[in-house]
């Protein structure tokens, strides 16, 4: 990282008897997106208050570009923040609640109106002028409370739980709108949630706090792949954790009596973690020398996907798999015997894998005469689609398939700045565009996840 934009160093707080916040040191860069993760109490609102001035601390500097900030009172400091109530006025309409911090610091009436035209063009708000608060939808309400903080043109945002308030569906919804408005504007954000989906979706990088400590810091993907301990393994996601034994130079999971292969790192591995999505499963149709046969305890059909709790050897763990058939019934059912799929090579995409793939996402007819990958074009077509065509979009990728395939062979692509995040899903989804179906992927050392 570069010089820090914000840099938090040894900030410790404490409420009578209670430690908030204990030597807590973070570096945050300009234009990043940054989420502050945690349960309740675990001092990331303390810490966002800190940053505020709102609160101060008992120890420790807050530096925003190289100034310190410590002692500033929160009116002075460079930033905004949103609060999770949005604190609107329900006095005001949409304009005057938006103008109000720009007519306590003077500004000329011109300017004003100059800036508000331009956040309202920004925000989609043409039209709610003259509304009061009462009189627009949840969304609204939470567009204008932005708009309020934009407006002031402030060179950090502080969000504190900016979508608890919405439901699910405009929730997802407004998640894309922040990051494309942020990438727009060039502020830095800085959010607190305790929704770890929500953070991962959002989130250029992001901190796991406990008791007033930060555990890790990483991108998304490094925090659920790689998380340092079973505290952060369990809240991020769904964990299984397994004993491991090392034995006669071999890695074994114990519950599953199961051989890890290819392993380079040959660590005195003691647990590991394997997330759901990494185990397949399929029903036992006639006896089997797998060993890893288990019973079906719970079934959970969530629509895209079916979550399984599945018990071998009196040990049960999670497997989560993809509906990608249409059905009317459930193909596994509560107490089927059921056993571990094994790792399928790894096919390569073809040329006409590829035109397929494109055909897909154009929504045009697919090219006669695929490879044997054809039962998985329509559904990596539809991967791209969803989770990477707004990435695209957003940081002006004309092809999408070309940035993919760059991304999957390390070639050089034309990357703008500040597209770390295209770049990760990018990449996610070219492995699973190159044929990387490892349905049981324990035989990798990326899965094998010391704890």
């Amino acid at each position: 990282m570069s010089e820090p934009f914000l840099q938090i160093i040894d900030v410790s707080k404490r409420f009578d008897n209670v430690v908030a916040l204990d030597k807590v040191n973070l570096k945050i860069a300009k234009s990043e997106i940054f989420s502050l993760l945690g349960s309740s109490g675990c001092g990331k609102s303390t810490l966002l208050r800190i940053i505020a001035g709102f609160e101060k601390p008992d120890e420790g500097r807050i530096l925003l570009e190289g100034k310190d900030i410590t002692k500033l009172p929160p009116y002075v400091r460079p930033l905004n923040i949103m609060f999770q109530n949005y604190a609107l006025f329900p006095h005001l309409n949409v304009t005057n609640n938006i103008q109000f911090g720009l007519k306590e610091e003077k500004i000329s009436k011109e300017e004003i109106n100059h800036r508000v035209n331009e956040i309202l063009n920004l925000l989609e708000l043409n039209g709610l002028e003259k509304r009061k608060i009462n009189e627009i939808s949840g969304g609204q309400q939470q567009r204008v409370a932005l708009a309020r903080c934009l407006v002031k043109k402030p060179k950090l945002l502080l969000l504190d739980e900016p979508l608890a308030a919405l439901d699910k569906q405009l929730r997802v919804q407004t998640q894309f709108e922040l990051v494309n408005l942020q990438y727009k504007l060039g502020i830095t954000f800085i959010i607190v949630t305790h929704d770890q989906e929500e953070a991962m979706s959002l989130s250029d990088r992001m901190a796991i706090m406990k008791n007033g400590e930060i555990l890790q810091v990483g991108n998304p993907v490094e925090i659920y792949e790689k998380p340092k301990d079973k505290y952060i393994a369990n809240f991020i996601g769904t964990a299984n954790i397994f004993n491991v034994l090392n034995k006669n130079n071999q890695i074994i999971i114990k519950e599953l009596n199961y051989e890890v292969k290819n392993i380079n790192n040959k660590e005195n591995y003691v647990k590991c973690l394997i997330r759901p999505e990494k185990i397949s499963v399929k029903k036992l149709e006639n006896q089997s020398d797998n060993l890893n046969i288990g019973v079906v305890k719970e079934v959970a059909y969530l629509g895209s996907y079916t979550k399984y709790l599945i018990e071998v050897n009196g040990f049960e763990f999670y497997s989560f798999m993809q509906n990608s058939l249409v059905s009317d019934n459930l193909q596994i059912k509560w107490d089927d015997k059921v056993e571990n799929l094994e790792s399928q090579e790894k096919q390569p995409l073809t040329e006409q894998d590829k035109d397929a793939i494109e055909a897909y996402i154009d929504n045009a007819e697919p090219p006669t005469g695929i490879s044997l990958n054809q039962q998985y074009v329509g559904r990596v077509a539809d991967v791209v689609r969803q989770n990477t065509a707004h990435q695209c979009e957003k940081y002006g990728f004309d092809d999408m398939i070309e940035v993919l395939l760059a991304a999957r062979e390390g070639s050089a692509h034309p990357y703008r700045s500040n597209a770390r995040r295209a770049l990760e899903y990018a990449d996610a989804v070219a492995n699973v565009a190159e044929g990387v179906y490892r349905e049981i992927q324990i035989t990798t050392e990326d899965t094998l996840n010391p704890l």
